[in-house]
């Protein structure tokens, strides 16, 4: 199984905290939009043949940017060039300000069945903080529109950790959330990138990242709260539903083959991974070629290694014991174990099975990684 993930790299305004790849001049859309086929036809044969793609997902940016028989036309393509599963998820990240009940139903009879619409918040103080262009009505409208219009499998993004939000306010978003009955739900803490406009704050000293004790919190409020709705949490930012798993993003923690599309976007053949190159005029040259600008980095054992202990740590089911020998070598894993019983219990639980971090752990993992990785 594999998937494609469609990088599409504009926005109408920059977020405070964005770091992606993303431009606010509109202007080349349309040649985007054909190199994107083109890209599709040149990168026909990245896959084993007949292997089955089983997700396709269309990130950025705000890929909502697109007209609904655009994105029909690439399904289109992409149906024609690839091998689908019958069982196919294909998800889009929508932005709330662009949507309307009847453009969800276009993208619905397109191939679209699963949304990502990007919230952030109920709160348009916050909205307002992060230089959202949507309102909380927006949010709650959107979210409305989808039900109506028949597409019933949504995730919705949120944000805390954000300098200025109250415990209760967190609490209020979370609850609100709850209340629309979605299926999925992300949450990620504010991360300050260099670059962003929250990064040149920060580096001002205009712009304080909360305290941890605050970040740890909130954490476990998200946790509290939706464990309490019958959600599970799956991953360190993600709760779903039974049934309702991002079936792309646990292609990435499970390391399946992916194909990236779009500028910036990466790939993963199994062995090697691809990165496009991070500017539209590179690309679009690289299009007309017909030889796209592409990073290639032959991975080594090592870091193969340390990506599978990050990655699957973040989930639920933590690093499976099995599954890494069978990749590595049980000296390897006696190896991770011995570094884990650093943090056994208080943080982590060390079975037949794997190592499985709590929230706890979940809360420190980055840090608990680092002890891990080999190198």
């Amino acid at each position: 199984m594999a998937g494609i993930y469609i990088h599409v790299p504009y926005c109408h305004r920059r977020c405070h905290y964005c770091d992606f790849y993303t431009q606010i001049n509109l202007s080349s859309l349309s040649d985007f939009y054909s190199a994107l086929l083109e890209e599709i036809e040149i990168r026909k044969d990245f896959f084993l043949e007949k292997t089955p793609i089983e997700t396709i997902y269309f990130g950025g940016g705000t890929p909502s940017i697109l007209h609904a028989n655009a994105i029909a036309l690439l399904l289109e393509k992409i149906s024609k060039t690839f091998t689908l599963s019958n069982d196919l998820e294909i998800t889009i990240e929508v932005n709330p300000e662009d949507v309307s009940e009847e453009y969800y139903r276009q993208i619905r009879n397109a191939g679209i069945n699963r949304l990502s619409i990007g919230v952030q918040s109920f709160d348009d103080w916050i909205l307002k903080y992060l230089n959202r262009r949507h309102g909380s009505e927006h949010s709650s409208q959107s979210i409305e529109w989808a039900y109506q219009a028949g597409i019933i499998n949504l995730s919705i993004d949120l944000i805390y950790g954000i300098p200025g939000m109250s415990e209760e306010l967190w609490e209020k978003t979370i609850k609100t959330a709850v209340g629309f009955s979605v299926q999925h739900v992300s949450a990620y803490h504010l991360t300050i990138e260099s670059g962003t406009t929250f990064g040149i704050l920060k580096e001002r000293g205009k712009l304080s990242e909360i305290a941890e004790e605050q970040s740890w919190n909130q954490m476990k409020i998200l946790h509290e709260l939706l464990i309490a709705d019958s959600y599970e949490h799956y991953e360190i930012s993600n709760f779903a539903k039974k049934g309702y798993r991002s079936r792309h993003n646990q292609s990435y923690w499970e390391h399946k083959p992916y194909l990236g599309l779009g500028p910036s976007a990466h790939s993963f053949d199994g062995i090697l991974r691809y990165e496009n190159v991070r500017s539209l005029s590179h690309y679009f040259e690289g299009i007309r070629k017909r030889q796209p600008q592409i990073i290639i980095d032959n991975i080594s054992t090592e870091n193969k290694m340390n990506e599978v202990i990050m990655l699957q740590i973040r989930r639920k089911e933590g690093l499976i014991k099995d599954k890494f020998i069978r990749q590595f070598g049980i000296e390897n894993y006696k190896k991770v174990e011995l570094r884990a019983q650093k943090y056994y219990p208080s943080y982590l639980d060390i079975n037949t099975k794997g190592i499985v971090l709590n929230l706890k752990g979940w809360f420190i993992s980055d840090t608990i990684a680092k002890e891990l990785f080999f190198g």
